[in-house]
This record gives structure tokens, C-alpha cells and sequence, in this order.
């Protein structure tokens, strides 16, 4: 990384959260069950070439993706994203004080939600191709909707998919075992060990896993410490199992083999989340998966520093040129 004198990540944090301007259009979605998500739309400064689903990471919320929202409409798509259920100010599945445990029964529910949102806020005002970028457990879920063949999707740009998740030095089927012996003896709500309630104190620029970047790190923690509503704390029992069998679900290759798009798959090295490995093996079970590997960065690219950022960028506009035509960002640069 380039030596440079950097701002006081803490000092950071600690600032007011700042959206850009124009303003996102912010909605409301009632789901057939009842349940409420709250979803954003980016327009493009000249009328839209195409659009885009953009889907975020466990514990990440609208705000958090205006700055890349905004490189996307630079470069002329209209943007559409959600806060997934249990996050951000989506319904929260647990009623307080447990609202904030990220409890997950199957992400088969999550699909769902996915599928009425497309149906009714995206494809009535879809312009152009449809492309998919996700990020994490958004490119997980993501993955997991085309392969019940959805045919909306021109491609498909994974950041850091959720292939695998880590665990810590921990035997992986002994942590799998546990977390379906502890959901199936009604523990499912309770955290996992290690897990708790969001705590700023528990949180520093220093050896974090997402970014090397201090600002785009300090995002997460100014809306989250401005607005109490927004924060996700760790992972359950029942998030824990519904992962495992997602994940070996998305590794059978007869799963994902009607799945014919064109996927770009961003593999950062330095990702302490997920193994980076699981990455090479999920593309090598589809037609058309690309990997490109940033060997210094974490596991946030597009919030990475700009050096980083720039080469991802780069990256997906050669990636996208053949589908959607040259973009609006790189005429002008």
C-alpha cells in the first residue's frame, strides 16, 4: 500500500454520516407476510442505458452504498437496493431487546423477499439490461436466485461472494455440526459464541477485515452510531446452520447448471471472512464465471482505497462493455 499520513480512523467515526446529493428515493415494501422492507433508488444524471440490482453484505443497509450506488449511476444505470429483512430499517424477525441478533431460519425466505421486489419495484422501471452486482452474503443470495432460473439478468458482478464462510480456526463440520445440534434443540435464536450486540468499543480501524481505506471504514460505524436503528449484531445458531446448508447447497454443481450468464466473481487475497479458495471452486462449476483475484485487498473492494477501487472499477467496465456498451464514467476519463 502507498505510504500516506492517514486521518484518525476513531475521529472518523465519531463525525455525522453525510448521503450525496440528489438524494436516494427511499420507499417502503410490504411483503405478502406482512413484513415490511425498505428499499433506495439511485437515478442516473442523463436518462438511464441500463440498471442495476445492487444487494448488500450481512449487517449492511442502504446508506452505507451511496458512494458506489453513485459510481454506478455515473457510469448511466438507474440503481436499485434493499435492506435485506433483519437488517437496516427492513422488518426485524426477533422484537426487542433481541432485534438485533441476526437470526435466519433458511435463505430460502430472503430469496423470497428478493422475488417480490424485482417483480414489483424493479422490472416495472427497468431500463435497459438488467445486471446484478452483490456483495457477500448479498452475492450469495444472488447466486442462489439464478440458479432457481431467473431470467431477467443480462450478468452478473460478484464482490466477495459468500462461497464459504471462515470459522475461525475451528474444524468447519464440528462448527457445522453444532449450529444444526443447537437449532434443532431451540437455541436457533441465541448467538453464537463470540457473538453479541453491535458495540462500538468493540470496533477499530486496526486490523480490520473489510478495508484498508480509514474513511470508507468509518461509513459503517457514523450510521450505526447516529441511528441505533440500523445495527445488526452477530450471527445466531439458526443463521450459522442456514448458512451451512445454503452454501453446500450452492456447491452441487447439478444446482447451479442451468445457469448460462456471464459472471464476473472480485476474489480479494487479504479476506479474513471468507477462505478466498471457495472462490476459485464456485466459479469452476458454472459456464461462464470469470475470477480476478486483488491479492492486497480485503474483503470489501469497492470500499477498498482508491488505487484498489480504481482497479476493480476498471475491471467491470471491460467486463460489462460487451453487454450494456461503453459507460458514461469511462468516455469521460
Amino acid at each position: 500500500m502507498p505510504d500516506v499520513t492517514l486521518p484518525d480512523p476513531a475521529e472518523l467515526a465519531a463525525m455525522p454520516p453525510v448521503l450525496g446529493e440528489p438524494p436516494p428515493a427511499i420507499g417502503m415494501l410490504k411483503l405478502p407476510d406482512g413484513a415490511m422492507i425498505r428499499h433506495a433508488c439511485w437515478e442516473p444524471p442523463q436518462s438511464p442505458r441500463a440498471t442495476l440490482l445492487m444487494l448488500n453484505g450481512r449487517s449492511e443497509f442502504i446508506e452505507k452504498y451511496d458512494e458506489l450506488a453513485r459510481g454506478w449511476t455515473a457510469r448511466g444505470y438507474r440503481v436499485f437496493s434493499l435492506d435485506w429483512r433483519g437488517q437496516g430499517r427492513s422488518t426485524r424477525p426477533l422484537p426487542p431487546p433481541r432485534q438485533q441478533r441476526h437470526y435466519l431460519p433458511d435463505f430460502e425466505v430472503l430469496e423470497e423477499d428478493l422475488q417480490f421486489f424485482l417483480e414489483r419495484i424493479v422490472l416495472p422501471r427497468r431500463a435497459g439490461p438488467l445486471v446484478i452486482y452483490a456483495h457477500s452474503m448479498g452475492g450469495h443470495l444472488a447466486a442462489r436466485f439464478l440458479a432457481t432460473g431467473r431470467r431477467h439478468f443480462a450478468a452478473a458482478v460478484l464482490s466477495a461472494p459468500m462461497t464459504d464462510i471462515s470459522t475461525n480456526g475451528v474444524p468447519r463440520p464440528i462448527v457445522r455440526a453444532l449450529s444444526s445440534i443447537m437449532t434443532r434443540i431451540g437455541f436457533g435464536t441465541a448467538y453464537a459464541p463470540g457473538q453479541g450486540d453491535y458495540d462500538p468499543r468493540g470496533h477499530s480501524f486496526e486490523n480490520n477485515p473489510v478495508t484498508h481505506d480509514p474513511k470508507r471504514w468509518a461509513v459503517h460505524h457514523q450510521w450505526f452510531r447516529t441511528h441505533p436503528e440500523l445495527r445488526v449484531g452477530g450471527v445466531t445458531w439458526a443463521w450459522l446452520n442456514a448458512t451451512f446448508q445454503s452454501v453446500d447447497l450452492l456447491a452441487r454443481t447439478e444446482t447451479v447448471a442451468g445457469v448460462d450468464l456471464p459472471i464476473l466473481l472480485l476474489s480479494p487475497q487479504q479476506d479474513p471472512l471468507i477462505p478466498p479458495d471457495s472462490h476459485r471452486k464456485f466459479c469452476l462449476r458454472y459456464h461462464n464465471c470469470t475470477v480476478i483475484r486483488y491479492p492486497e485487498s480485503r474483503h470489501e473492494i469497492l470500499m477498498e482505497t482508491d488505487d484498489l477501487r480504481d482497479r476493480a472499477w476498471a475491471d467491470i467496465d471491460r467486463f460489462l462493455e460487451p453487454i450494456v456498451g461503453s459507460s458514461i464514467e469511462a468516455q469521460a476519463s
